[in-house]
């Protein structure tokens, strides 16, 4: 097995998914076949369930002649990961009993040339006077002027000669773990919704000062979200539905359920991954959130909902 990523937004993006894992699980189990890489996890209070999907398309070089699970410790994959340059290509493949992980530079050469243009550019840069400024050089009205002493130029900054990017190469143990994949069947959901994913973000942190529980009241009129408590009081958020990006539930339909804050706050983590997010809630089921990032790659959450006491 191997795959390669040669841009950085794609690197960032699949950096950004490991890291945010963490707040799920330490360890997990990583597929990879012909198709591409799935992960399909469960957070350790078995309240979460996450999927993730990458076809082989979305990456710049993509190899898995027979189909391998890999059991990796996420955190020590997500501080690799943290360690690549911007500027450089992203290899892992995999090799008996380790997972090999390779930064190497896109173009070497790429610091020369930014020398090169440097020095071009300085040699350049000396001022230069316009005939127009050298005929008004003595036209005065007899008044004897001070000759100024011409101000020493500022010294120019030097490139940074220290800034050499190395390539990098790690590798780390798999370890097996012991899990099951978890058949989730299709959902007919009474209504789903695409917003923001940084407004999504935003409002679940504010909520979080509220209380622990996020509920939403969502019907063909409006969609609210609220949380309390005893003693900080209470929030509410309205969502105009006119503002959403799509918006759909089943007529006559209201609905009110319950999610946990801190849940949600490890999923709208990954908002960077996109500029939107889609949501699907239905009574007695999960909450379906999803992250489309490109190419039929996606991020996706079910989260089970609060049972009140009263229930």
């Amino acid at each position: 097995m191997k795959f390669v990523l040669n841009t950085s937004n794609k690197s960032d993006s699949l950096t950004g998914i490991i890291q945010n894992l963490r707040s799920f699980t330490d360890t997990v189990n990583i597929q990879f076949t012909e198709e591409g890489l799935s992960i399909q996890t469960m957070d350790n209070s078995h309240i979460s369930v996450v999927e993730l999907i990458i076809p082989a398309s979305w990456f710049n070089e993509y190899e898995c002649p027979e189909s391998v699970i890999l059991g990796v410790n996420i955190n020590i994959l997500s501080k690799i990961l943290a360690a690549k340059d911007k500027s450089q290509i992203l290899t892992i493949n995999h090799t008996q009993d380790k997972l090999e992980i390779h930064f190497t530079s896109i173009l070497p050469e790429i610091q020369n040339i930014v020398l090169e243009k440097a020095e071009t550019v300085e040699q350049t840069e000396e001022p230069q006077q316009t005939e127009e400024q050298t005929q008004k050089k003595g036209k005065g009205k007899g008044k004897s002027k001070e000759k100024k002493e011409p101000k020493e130029p500022k010294p120019k900054e030097q490139p940074k000669l220290d800034s050499k990017i190395y390539d990098m190469h790690f590798e780390i143990p798999l370890v097996d773990i012991e899990s099951e994949v978890i058949d989730i069947p299709p959902i007919d959901y009474a209504a789903e919704f695409s917003l923001s994913s940084l407004n999504f973000a935003n409002i679940v942190n504010q909520l979080r000062l509220f209380g622990d529980t996020m509920d939403i009241e969502c019907s063909e009129e409006r969609i609210q979200l609220y949380s309390h408590g005893i003693e900080s009081g209470k929030m509410s958020v309205e969502i105009n539905i006119d503002e959403l990006t799509e918006f759909s539930i089943n007529e006559g339909e209201r609905l009110t359920i319950s999610f946990g804050l801190n849940y949600l706050n490890h999923i709208s983590a990954f908002h960077k991954l996109t500029k939107e997010i889609e949501l699907k809630i239905c009574d007695n089921y999960p909450l379906y959130a999803a992250y489309n990032f490109g190419e039929d790659a996606k991020v996706k959450f079910y989260l089970a909902p609060k049972i009140s006491d009263s229930d």
